[in-house]
């Protein structure tokens, strides 16, 4: 069964109403997408994957989301598919298995860098093409030049 949660900080969270997804509040609100990612770990089912998106992408699409789900079922070995475009790493775009948690923890215990978890975690990375808008963040400037 597929479940959604918005995480948020307390000021936000009431600016989101949707039935079908369960609203979390930050513990530690602004602490960052590893802590994010950890609370969301600590709530999945065992066995299950999670998909870490953030907000400020509005032009992810469907085909994406299915591309790295599919790399997932493929990858049984895999705690981790992270997508690659323009020579960066994309890990607010990356699906995490649940057996990520210990890792999350231990990582963010010492840095909030999504980078200690990654390097701590058996991660197959994927290729997108230079030009794939799902990984226009609209807080950076020099991503609209490929919009």
């Amino acid at each position: 069964m597929k479940k959604e949660y918005i995480i948020t900080n307390e000021q936000l969270a009431g600016r989101f109403d949707s039935p079908q997804t369960s609203i979390i509040i930050e513990i530690e609100p602004f602490s960052g997408p590893l802590a994010a990612l950890k609370e969301a770990l600590r709530l999945v089912e065992q066995d299950s994957w999670l998909f870490l998106l953030a907000a400020d992408v509005p032009f992810v699409t469907a085909e994406f989301v299915a591309a790295l789900l599919e790399k997932a079922e493929t990858s049984p070995d895999k705690q981790a598919v992270i997508p690659l475009s323009a020579g960066r790493f994309q890990p607010l775009h990356g699906l995490y298995h649940s057996s990520c948690l210990a890792a999350a923890e231990k990582a963010g215990s010492e840095n909030s860098s999504m980078k200690a978890l990654l390097d701590e975690i058996n991660v197959l990375y994927v290729e997108f093409p230079d030009t794939q808008k799902d990984f226009i963040n609209i807080n950076r400037p020099e991503d609209w030049k490929h919009s």
